[in-house]
């Protein structure tokens, strides 16, 4: 049976990386806990989301350059089966970690300020399934899903953010700069911009995004939406708060917008941010399901996706049940910049850049490769597909 690739639109790659980076900073916003530790943090994300472009840079080589492949091949192809495979090793790693993190993240919220009362094996198996069901649909139908519930998100914060105005005191953010050093500004910067690991959801998405596409623009439109809809969030919550309140608060967004009046009708609109922020958890557990799946699957033609996913959740839901999980020290740690930054600055900066450099160094070897696997990918297509969306590899580069 032939196999049929699954092609998704800019807007569906887009509301797909939008979407998973709003999802922390619409319920924990962790910048704040961040250098410099005090109002400038709003100056630090602005400079951080520059630093973003830069060291992402590795990874968009190897987007505009290998497209048309996916993540797995794109390895191989370019430091060998072994060496490739431990890379992704790696990788498949990360993305159940953030599975598993994001799940715990999820329940810990919803413990703490919606249902106090409900065992944490409920609430996970209440998230789980609806991620679990959608990435075992497939890439395809999980971007699909981004559309409707990523436009709805940032929705709401705009909404939010225009109706909470009268709460606003700009004394709050003043002085401004006057207690940072450019130290802590740099550091602070640094752990901004190595967190945005949503860049690896463009490295694996980008494979299904039609070819006469560019992946850099629908990146670089992710950045200018993210920063917009961030300083949203961020901005609204310390002209509100002030930085020491806001930062010792578990929630503080939601706790923003339990203060927002909306209409005479509507005094608690707090209910749009809980009702958009369970789809919006939803769909990145899915994502992160997705591509542990599809990657773990490309390892073997026996291996489906479809059981890989449902695998991970079932094994999410076991992990759910372990006590120490039950427990806030947990949650700390695990949005702490003690350790994260640096591992995800190996993901997506150190193991992008080896591989750039070892293509540059064996460009004709990769390059002869690159091609077989492209003449691979046509012949696992329908007819009907490969005619709808055949490109040369060189036009595919033209036209990004």
């Amino acid at each position: 049976m032939t196999k049929v690739k699954p092609f998704i639109k800019p807007l569906e790659l887009i509301t797909l990386v939008l979407g998973s980076a709003l999802m922390f900073p619409y319920t924990f916003l962790p910048i704040l806990r961040s250098y410099p530790k005090n109002s400038d943090v709003w100056v630090v994300f602005i400079v951080g989301m520059m630093l973003t472009a830069i060291i992402n840079l590795p990874i968009l080589f190897l987007v505009k350059k290998f497209r048309g492949l996916n993540i797995n091949q794109i390895f191989e192809a370019i430091s060998g089966k072994v060496i490739g495979k431990i890379f992704l090793v790696m990788y498949i790693m990360f993305f159940l970690m953030c599975f598993f993190t994001c799940m715990m993240i999820s329940m810990q919220f919803i413990n703490v300020s919606i249902m106090k009362k409900t065992p944490m094996w409920a609430l996970a198996l209440t998230a789980l399934i609806p991620a679990t069901y959608a990435a075992s649909k497939g890439p395809g139908v999980v971007a699909r899903i981004s559309v409707f519930i990523t436009p709805v998100m940032v929705l709401t914060i705009l909404i939010f953010a225009i109706n909470g105005s009268e709460f606003y005191k700009v004394d709050h953010l003043l002085p401004i700069l006057a207690d940072s050093y450019f130290i802590e500004i740099l550091k602070g910067a640094f752990i901004v911009a190595v967190r945005f690991s949503e860049v690896t959801i463009l490295f694996v998405f980008s494979y299904f995004l039609k070819q006469n596409t560019s992946a850099i623009k629908s990146y670089f439109v992710v950045l200018i939406l993210l920063t917009i809809s961030f300083l949203l969030i961020l901005l609204p919550v310390l002209l509100t708060f002030g930085y020491t309140l806001a930062s010792r608060a578990f929630n503080p967004y939601f706790l923003f917008a339990r203060q927002v009046l909306l209409f005479d009708m509507i005094e608690k609109v707090q209910s749009l941010n809980t009702m958009i922020w369970f789809p919006g958890i939803t769909l990145k557990l899915a994502i992160y399901n997705s591509m542990a799946a599809f990657v773990i699957s490309n390892f073997s033609k026996k291996i489906k996706a479809p059981i890989v996913s449902i695998v991970i959740g079932v094994v999410a839901f076991v992990v759910s049940f372990i006590p120490i999980l039950d427990k806030n020290l947990v949650i700390e740690k695990l949005l702490s910049d003690t350790v994260m930054p640096y591992f995800l600055f190996a993901l997506i900066v150190v193991i992008p850049l080896v591989l750039v450099i070892v293509y540059l160094i064996t460009k004709k070897k990769v390059d002869k490769k690159v091609v077989q696997l492209l003449e691979q990918e046509q012949n696992t297509l329908t007819p009907q597909e490969a005619a709808k969306h055949a490109i040369s590899h060189e036009d595919a580069l033209a036209e990004e």
